[in-house]
This record gives structure tokens, sequence and C-alpha cells, in this order.
């Protein structure tokens, strides 16, 4: 395998690029004490909007993305793996109240839909395996369902004010093949909170984020390790523009600038924390002990200290992080 791996590529291909937008400086003037000095001082302050996110996974949703798989046998032998992206859970917190329109019949209390089947990846044994983990992670966690979905509840003053107000929340329970892509997903919910796809990143608190699922389809061309290719991953995102970090963090806020505007037009949302299924480090990894493994070390880390603060029960991560083997 040559030096960038097959998750590196994996990471850099479903990493979404949006369509920036700049706000004039005078018109956030309010956005002051959100935004540190360095951030607003510039000539505008770079931003995008959420429908334009969900724009970016259409056409991954309809045909799915393709990945270019090194074969770690044989080198020379490149293959195409595709995924399809499924909304995994997001919490949005806005600076505001924001009025939500009456839910409608079919839309149950902790905020699961009715979905179309799709194909899994997983053969009918493995799915009947993976099914049966799922349907009774569901039916452990029902029981506390109040904790896990109503977050005002469970926080106190403090924690709701730094965090901001939820506005919306999503965390899906179905298995893998009976969900829908996160695009089609995305308008279904918007039908109810219209709101998520006219919402500027800006007027977002940083503790907003998402978790999108990566399932794969197929591998082009077939060969007789495609099997090897078949994992499944978690990414996190944070879905806001405001940086609240302290002043001793300033190099890595630059950091995170040069990071987000590698296209001048584009803002890359690259994943904070990552989970992976199924992934077999040999196939997707570089070398043993490499620099690769301690980036994914860290990037699962991340994800859980993340859902801890954030006091989340993420029933994919859950399930991703009790199937995950050790490097």
């Amino acid at each position: 395998m040559g030096k960038i791996s097959n998750l590196s590529h994996f990471i850099d291909i479903t990493t979404p690029k949006v369509r920036s937008q700049i706000l004039p400086k005078a018109s956030v003037d309010d956005l002051k004490e959100k935004l540190q000095p360095m951030v607003v001082d510039r000539e505008g302050i770079e931003c995008f909007n959420l429908g334009d996110l969900w724009n970016c996974y259409d056409e991954w949703s309809v045909y799915g993305v393709g990945c270019p798989f090194v074969d770690y046998f044989s080198p020379d032998r490149i293959s195409i793996q595709y995924f399809i992206p499924y909304l995994s859970a997001i919490q949005i917190y806005t600076d505001k109240i924001i009025p939500i329109i009456q839910r409608r019949d079919n839309m149950t209390m902790d905020g699961e839909f009715e979905s179309l089947k799709s194909s899994s990846f997983s053969s009918e044994s493995e799915e009947e395996e993976d099914d049966k983990y799922y349907l009774l992670s569901r039916s452990s966690s029902s029981s506390n369902s109040d904790r896990t979905w109503d977050m005002n509840m469970m926080m106190d003053d403090s924690s709701k004010k730094h965090l901001g107000q939820l506005y919306f929340q999503y965390f899906e329970r179905d298995i893998p093949f009976g969900r829908v892509p996160l695009k089609d997903k995305i308008d279904v919910l918007a039908k109810d909170y219209p709101h998520l796809n006219s919402l500027n990143s800006i007027d977002l608190s940083p503790a907003s984020w998402m978790a999108v699922a990566w399932y794969p389809i197929y591998n082009i061309p077939a060969s007789r390790n495609s099997k090897d290719s078949y994992a499944a991953f978690l990414t996190y995102h944070i879905l806001s523009s405001c940086f609240q970090v302290e002043k001793d963090d300033v190099d890595e806020i630059k950091e995170m600038e040069v990071n987000c505007q590698e296209e001048s037009d584009r803002i890359s949302l690259d994943p904070f924390g990552i989970s992976t299924y199924r992934m077999q480090a040999k196939a997707w990894l570089n070398s043993k002990g490499g620099l690769d493994h301690e980036k994914v070390g860290l990037l699962k880390s991340a994800a859980d200290s993340w859902l801890k603060q954030l006091r989340v029960q993420h029933p994919d991560f859950n399930f991703f992080n009790s199937h995950s083997s050790r490097f």
C-alpha cells in the first residue's frame, strides 16, 4: 500500500466541501461575544447554509460515493468501494428560540420515522446477528428514553445556557437496511423543521453537531479480497462557525481555518471524530503501529469524549464501539 492509506482516502473523499458565504463584518456586530476577535477582525465572517450542506450529500445519497481502495495483497490493484451516507445523529443548538411546526402523526416521541428499506452490506446470517443486537439495544434503551431524548430535562440551567437553545435533535435507531439515505431523511425531517434548510452556521452554537453513518454497497471491480473493503464508518462533524476557545488556542484556530479554506469558495467540514465497524486494520491502515493507527485512536477518543461531554447516548456509536476490534 502507498503512503496514503485507504482510510485517509475515505475521509478525504467523504468530507463535505460546502459552498461558503461571506457575511460583512458590519452585519455581525452582535456576534462579537460569540466569536474570537481574530475571527471577527477579518474582512468578513465565512459561514455556510445548512441547505447547502445537505446538497453535498444529494448525489451520494442516490448513487453512493466512490472511494479508491488499494488491495493490500496486490498494491498495484485498485478498486472503487462505494458507500451510502445516512444521518446517524444530529443536534442543533441556537442562541435564540425558534418556533417549531406541529409534528405529524407518523412521528414518534423519540424522533423516529417510518423508513423505506435499502440494501445491507452484510450477509444474511450477519444481518440476523446484527439485527438482534440492534433490537436488543433499542429494547434496553426504551426504559430510559426520557433521559436519552430530552436533553433539557437532564441538564442544569448553566449547562443549557452554555449549549444554547436546542432547536432539533435526531438519533437513528433503525437497523441499517431499514434506513433511507441522508438527503432523503433530511427532506422528510425538514417538513416539520423547515429551518434545517435555512439556518446558517453562524446562527448555531458550537455544541451543534452531526454524525454520518457510511455503509458500503458494492466494489468495482469485485475481487477475491472485496470483503476486506466492506467496513462501515461513523464520521462526526461540527456544524457551527463559532469558535469558543481560549486565547492560548489561537494556533489551533489558525490551523482549523487553513483546513476550512482549501478551496476559495468552499468550507471543508473535516470530521473531528470517527468510529469504525468491521474495519480490518491491514486493509484500511498503513503499517502496524504507524501514525495512521494513532490518528484513528485519537479520532475515536474524540467522538467518545464529545458524546460524554454532551451527555448523549448515540445508538450507532454504542453499537460500533461494542463491535470494534483492536488494531
